[in-house]
């Protein structure tokens, strides 16, 4: 039998890839993901057009952040980026998910503020250690390859990266597809992703 060899080449090929079939099955679900249920948010399907939180986002001011410091929320946008990228639709980025992020370290997730906090440092101590930048520093491709071994519970010296990936992985989506009354979820990119809105 002829062995099958890796390079990081074919490697990261797969990471795209991968990251491509999570955003694709995200986008083509018949039901939009939204915040758990603890926070009161109902669940939209397809047909359904929430014109009331519209309205409310729309009356809104520009948000404030409340908990993160800037180069937290830079690190946020920038993982969040890459777990729902930007291509010919908006991404996290545009959709403000970092806002959505801090809001609810701020408030319903206010349980998470030291472990974020630890992990955000961790990651970027990692990235001085191995690249002598932070992870807004680096390159695409450098981010994605990080990011894998963070989620794989890779990283020396940090026992909850695992954790830490599915943590902000899930909170991405939440803030891709949430209400925009949680801040996230701008200018309807998510809602428009799962054909809510044409």
């Amino acid at each position: 039998m002829e062995a099958v060899v890796h390079s990081p080449e074919t490697d990261q090929e797969a990471q795209v890839l991968s990251r491509r079939v999570f955003v694709k099955t995200v986008r083509d679900s018949a039901i939009v993901l939204i915040l758990p249920q603890a926070l009161g948010c109902r669940l939209f399907h397809a047909d359904e057009k929430p014109a009331d939180s519209v309205a409310e986002e729309a009356s809104r001011p520009n948000y404030q952040i409340k908990f993160l410091t800037p180069e937290e929320v830079a690190t946020v946008e920038a993982v969040t980026a890459r777990l729902i990228p930007t291509d010919q639709r908006p991404g996290a980025k545009e959709a403000r998910v970092v806002h959505f992020i801090d809001y609810m370290l701020a408030t319903s997730y206010a349980s998470q503020q030291t472990f974020y906090r630890n992990a955000l440092r961790q990651l970027n101590q990692f990235c001085q250690l191995r690249f002598r930048r932070p992870f807004t520093g680096l390159a695409e491709s450098d981010q994605d390859e990080l990011l894998a071994q963070t989620e794989r519970g890779e990283i020396p010296d940090w026992q909850d990266a695992g954790e830490f990936f599915s943590t902000i992985r899930a909170h991405t989506i939440e803030g891709m597809f949430s209400d925009p009354k949680y801040y996230g979820n701008a200018g309807r990119a998510g809602w428009q992703l799962m054909g809510l809105y044409d």
